[in-house]
């Protein structure tokens, strides 16, 4: 016999797991850092090398560059602006990496740099 809560809990978990996959690829394609990623789904960095490599995305040495004062203020005012139009937690890391892809997308910059910002924002901002 088959036992449907147990079978319903792993496909769940398989769905879940796929999503997540998906949601890191998207990242890493856009520029995010290893420790965001750690820092995000507790994927530890030698993971994350490999997902880079089987991407074929090159590892970026060092700091990222920070924003300059035009882009800081430009991205600081759209971020706030999509964080009061839904409401979003500032504490939740998964709101703000959506959040941080989507800036990163609009104004084709690696996530990183934004994410490095974006938690200069936050403390600002409580």
């Amino acid at each position: 016999t088959v036992d449907r809560d147990v079978l319903t809990r792993l496909v769940e978990r398989a769905d879940d797991t796929e999503k997540e996959t998906e949601i890191v690829t998207q990242m890493l394609l856009l520029g995010a850092s290893s420790k965001m990623i750690e820092e995000i789904f507790s994927i530890n960095p030698r993971e994350v090398a490999i997902r880079k490599r089987v991407l074929n995305i090159d590892k970026k040495q060092g700091r990222w560059q920070e924003l300059d004062d035009e882009k800081d203020h430009q991205l600081y005012y759209a971020w706030k602006k999509k964080i009061q139009e839904h409401q979003l937690d500032t504490d939740d890391l998964m709101e703000m990496a959506k959040i941080c892809m989507i800036l990163a997308s609009e104004h084709n910059l690696p996530m990183a740099m934004i994410w490095q910002a974006m938690e200069k924002w936050i403390t600002v901002i409580k």
